[in-house]
């Protein structure tokens, strides 16, 4: 396993884990890491007031493998609670934790299952190992060592692949796309609807238009150019601008049309192109209020390639 670390900060989840780890499955709440296309990680969390059922999980589990089956038998029996290791005992102390172990007829795995007093999350998380345990134990201490489930203050730090950001912690995350040169995380604050863009390789999309072209792909509401220059070529890379912004605002009564059918009559559009990265980053809004468009901007400029 790779002893260089990645940042992973996703929905109130925070943790380091290796380089070589590749996150195949993103929803919400819960993630899939692999490595060289085998599962060495998943992990889940939700919101749980009141006690956590240790039975009912391994039950579950027990359950679940049941369905699976395995050569050798049913996994049922093989599936059990243990103590938790003495050597994650202090860093887990700040939760109400479990742990269990299973066996397959191709991996083993060890399970924690974790309760947060301060914030209610519960998590469960499951490390795979298809060798001796201790092979992995610095990279699953390194992961519990580093593993966080609420933040202080105002906002909330994101963290997947190549894209960082930081938001306010209100923020709702809708809906994620994480298609091959594009990315679309979308989220919900408030009455603003908005979504972060991400786009790469950037040089491909910009070639005979510059940002302009690629926004012009992306605006359907008559949206016009507020900042930046159409066509500027600001670095001299033969790109055109690295920046620019597009809006459409709307009346009152616009708006009230626009509620009518569900609908949003404010909209805003910013863009970023980096070329030391070869990526465009951006953020698109939506909303039936006024769209504070520095707020956007904002946003934006804490949002990094990495």
């Amino acid at each position: 396993m790779s002893e260089l670390q990645q940042q992973i900060a996703w929905n109130g989840i925070s943790f380091q884990a290796p380089l070589s780890w590749q996150p195949v499955v993103i929803l919400k709440d819960y993630l899939l890491f692999e490595e060289q296309y085998q599962p060495v990680c998943e992990i889940k969390w939700k919101q749980v007031r009141g006690s956590v059922s240790v039975e009912r999980l391994l039950k579950q589990l027990r359950g679940s493998a049941k369905k699976k089956g395995s050569k050798k038998g049913s996994l049922e029996q093989q599936v059990s609670e243990e103590p938790v290791p003495e050597q994650w005992q202090q860093e887990l102390a700040r939760y109400n934790s479990y742990c269990f172990t299973w066996q397959g007829s191709t991996n083993r795995g060890t399970g924690l299952l974790l309760h947060c007093p301060h914030c209610d999350l519960t998590i469960l998380l499951q490390l795979y190992y298809y060798k001796n345990r201790d092979q992995f134990a610095p990279v699953f201490q390194q992961l519990i060592t580093t593993l966080r489930c609420h933040q202080q203050g105002e906002s909330q730090a994101w963290s997947i692949y190549d894209l960082a950001f930081s938001l306010p912690a209100e923020a709702v995350l809708q809906s994620q796309e994480f298609n091959t040169g594009r990315y679309v995380i979308s989220f919900q604050l408030d009455e603003l609807s908005f979504s972060l863009l991400r786009f790469k390789p950037a040089r491909v999309l910009l070639e005979g238009g510059g940002l302009d072209k690629l926004a012009r792909q992306l605006l359907v509401h008559g949206e016009e150019r507020i900042s930046g220059e159409e066509g500027v070529d600001v670095d001299g890379d033969g790109y055109g601008n690295d920046y620019g912004c597009w809006q459409q605002e709307a009346d009152r009564f616009q708006r009230f049309k626009a509620s009518l059918r569900r609908k949003q009559a404010d909209h805003f559009l910013c863009l970023r192109y980096d070329a030391a990265e070869n990526v465009i980053l951006g953020v698109q809004a939506q909303s039936n209020q006024p769209i504070d468009s520095s707020r956007i901007e904002g946003f934006l400029q804490r949002c990094k390639a990495r």
